[in-house]
């Protein structure tokens, strides 16, 4: 039954509730708040890797 479902699924069919059809504003949308996800991700990162430097400085005072 599972193998069914998802070959409906694939196909744009669900049993479930009405599937939606991407457009292009959707489409802009979701490459929009992707780059946005990266640049968060990005931020995050350097912001962790200051943090453990300022720790590491801390800690040696």
């Amino acid at each position: 039954m599972a193998g069914e479902v998802w070959r409906h699924a694939l196909s744009g069919f669900c049993f479930a509730k009405p599937c939606r059809v991407i457009d292009g504003s959707m489409m802009s949308e979701m490459k929009a708040l992707a780059e946005e996800n990266r640049r968060l991700k990005r931020m995050y990162a350097e912001m962790s890797m200051q943090n453990d430097l300022l720790k590491e400085v801390l800690g040696k005072k």
